[in-house]
């Protein structure tokens, strides 16, 4: 009965859509039929509790509504098939929370509610830019990420009563959500916004995975992260994105640098601790006990960009032409900066390290300082003359000083053993 119902009703789906290809009925007869086939398919499948049909019927319908919007070239669109193909993701995305308890129970009820968006995306956009045009393209996603938060949000009235159906419910709802807001950023936004909006997303999603542990969303976060480090540190169009104006530091280069080192550190804050207690089986076989990759990775890559900010105001404030750009020539007043600006760096990582208790910004202070004794050995010393010269060497002698001093001061007096008095 049930079962041969919806069978019926999701082989029914795409034999409409392949009338409408004949153009034997008009297309709000094809959206009208395909919805009600969708809804008997889905009434067998909540009265069986299968969440096999549920899945199965959101796959047959997106895809038919999918096929029927990209091959179509008679004419244009229309608003009201927007509506309908809407009203579409919203039935599959809150099935799950009208459906009797036996369906409701079943996680992939909610992995298909979070899937369902995803599967309309490219047939819902290609009738919005048809429809209503390209300048407001990233509400799209926005609203996708609205559906699926209203049905996170929908769990606590009418979600699974099992712990683990719940628990995957809530992530896989979020999950779809915060893909929903990082496409949402680049549809509408360009240049700095769009790494300054993913690096937001990425301590976002930290903060969740503090609440709900899923490895998922860990690595979402580590993907976005990635991505605004190499946005920021190796990307060379970040350097045209504005002409150079009157301010040199407060300027375009520090929020776009500063605040997504701020949301770094805010991951690596969230992450630190726990990250190394929640490792799931296959990650202890992978990394060594009590590593934190994500955590250390947000650390480095929060000094990373502070460094590159920090070169790339000194370049900025330096710089003669209309564009900002990495100069490649001589400027005695410019590599003394640079030089002494690495020093105090190196510095400043060191004081942070003993501070923390931290090997890992020890280690990157050590590093900075050879990086910036090879700097001023092998090209200062050769490039720069009179009171540069002097100022270079000064410079670097006084940090090596403070660093020699700091780590006999805090590291090996500490390390040193008390003396056995015979």
């Amino acid at each position: 009965g049930d079962h041969a119902a919806a069978l019926l009703a999701v082989l029914a789906v795409p034999f409409v859509g392949a009338v409408v290809e004949l153009h034997a009925i008009p297309v709000w007869a094809f959206y009208a039929t395909t919805m009600a086939l969708a809804v008997l398919a889905l009434l067998a499948a909540a009265r069986r509790g299968s969440s096999g049909w549920l899945a199965l019927t959101a796959a047959v319908t997106a895809g038919t509504h999918g096929l029927f919007v990209l091959r179509r070239y008679d004419g244009p669109f229309s608003i009201a098939g927007l509506g309908v193909l809407g009203v579409a993701v919203l039935l599959f995305a809150f099935f799950p929370v009208i459906a009797p308890k036996a369906l409701r129970d079943r996680p992939w009820a909610w992995r298909t509610a979070a899937m369902i968006g995803p599967a309309y995306l490219l047939t819902l956009r290609h009738v919005y830019l048809d429809v209503v045009g390209a300048g407001t393209i990233g509400l799209l996603p926005a609203l996708l990420a609205v559906v699926s938060i209203g049905a996170a949000y929908s769990i606590r009235v009418r979600g699974p009563e099992p712990a683990e159906a719940r628990k995957v419910a809530l992530v896989w709802l979020s999950a779809s959500a915060a893909g929903f807001v990082t496409l949402a950023v680049p549809f509408q936004l360009e240049n700095e916004w769009i790494t300054i909006g993913w690096a937001l997303e990425a301590l976002a999603l930290a903060l969740l995975w503090r609440k709900l542990d899923h490895t998922g969303l860990k690595y979402m976060t580590l993907a976005l992260g990635l991505a605004v480090c190499v946005r920021l540190v190796a990307n060379p169009y970040v350097l045209g994105y504005y002409a150079r104006g009157d301010l040199r530091i407060l300027n375009w280069l520090t929020y776009t640098y500063l605040v997504p080192a701020l949301c770094f550190v805010g991951v690596w804050w969230a992450l630190r601790g726990l990250e190394s207690q929640r490792l799931r089986r296959w990650e202890q076989t992978l990394l060594p006990e009590g590593v934190s990759v994500v955590s250390a990775l947000a650390a480095s890559a929060a000094v990373m960009v502070v460094f590159a900010w920090i070169n790339l105001t000194i370049f900025d404030w330096f710089a003669t032409g209309e564009a900002l750009s990495i100069p490649t020539d001589r400027l005695p007043a410019r590599d003394l900066t640079l030089s002494i600006a690495w020093a105090i760096y190196a510095v400043a990582l060191l004081a942070l390290g003993m501070w923390r208790k931290s090997t890992a910004l020890r280690v990157a202070s050590l590093l900075l300082i050879l990086g910036t004794s090879a700097k001023v050995f092998l090209y200062d010393l050769a490039h720069l003359s009179d009171l540069y010269r002097v100022a270079s060497l000064a410079g670097l002698a006084i940090s090596l000083i403070v660093i020699s001093l700091a780590y006999q001061r805090f590291v090996f007096r500490s390390a040193r053993k008390p003396e056995v008095v015979s």
